[in-house]
């Protein structure tokens, strides 16, 4: 950790700060090493949450194009 080079302010509501606070106890661990466990293991999950949200705009678009050249043919 000595090597650690890069540093990350958060703004917590209180019940966040509280949650954390509570889970580093349960688990003995240190509430920095707790944050870093959920930024590495909630970054993929963000990805793929941002990839599949924007695939479905694509879709939605794409079937609301086509609703609405069926509505204008009719």
């Amino acid at each position: 950790m000595s090597k650690d080079k890069r540093h990350v302010q958060l703004r917590l509501t209180p019940d966040m700060h509280h949650e954390i606070g509570v889970l580093a106890k349960k688990y003995e661990i240190s509430t920095a090493e707790l944050i870093r466990g959920i930024l590495y293991l909630g970054l993929p999950v963000f990805e793929t949450m941002t990839d599949l949200r924007t695939r479905l705009v694509v879709r939605l678009v794409k079937t609301l194009k086509k609703e609405a050249r069926k509505d204008k043919i009719v």
